[in-house]
This record gives C-alpha cells, structure tokens and sequence, in this order.
C-alpha cells in the first residue's frame, strides 16, 4: 500500500492536493483530520537513558553502545509501579462491553499523535 501523508491548508473550505508523478492509484481513499500542533513527549526513562548513553559516548567516543542492547536494557527495566497495577486492576472490574482492542487503541493513539 503507497500512502501520501499531506498537511495543507484549508481556504474557502476547500483544499487542493498535487500528487507525486510516481503516484499511480486511478481510485483513492481520503481521509481529512483536523490538523495537530501537539509535539510528541518522549517519556522521562527514555530521556534517562538516552542522556547517560550521550554521556558515556562524549567521554570516550570510541565506546559505541549498541542500540539492540540499550533496548534489551530498557525492557528488562520496565516495571509497573502500584499505581499502574491498580489502575489495571480497576479497569479488569470494568463492564466488558466498554472495552476497545488493543488494535482499537493503537489506532485512536496513531490518529492523535499523527503516528
């Protein structure tokens, strides 16, 4: 599937959309949503990680970390705080016909931050 993300501006409540000459579709499908101006938040523990991987490399550039294993490191760090254990906790006493899928979720989250 050949996708074209666009953001262009709304005039007179009309939009005009120049397709790339390699894009061959006769028939196509068009989605509009209000553009966001959020800016994607990189969480904390990201940070943390990213700024002492910074660190080590500035000291001595010849240490390369490797990413697949700043990665492992990251996931076998993940714990859930008490928190986030009862807030799970209460939403698995929730009525079941409320709940999305996963894919659902991913979906609404991909839309709002423009994934």
């Amino acid at each position: 599937m050949e996708a074209i993300k666009l953001t262009v501006k709304v005039k007179n409540h009309k939009i005009s959309i120049t397709l790339p000459d390699d894009f061959n579709a006769d028939v196509v499908d068009i989605i509009i949503l209000p553009s966001k101006n959020e800016e994607y938040v990189i969480p904390q523990l990201q940070m943390n990680v990213i700024n002492e991987s910074t660190e080590k490399y500035l000291k001595n550039s010849t240490v390369v970390t490797d990413n697949d294993a700043v990665i492992k490191e990251f996931e076998s760090d993940f714990i859930l705080t008490n928190q986030q254990m009862k807030i799970l906790d209460e939403r698995a006493k929730e009525d079941k016909s409320t709940f999305i899928t996963a894919e659902e979720s991913l979906l609404q989250i991909k839309k709002r931050y423009e994934l």
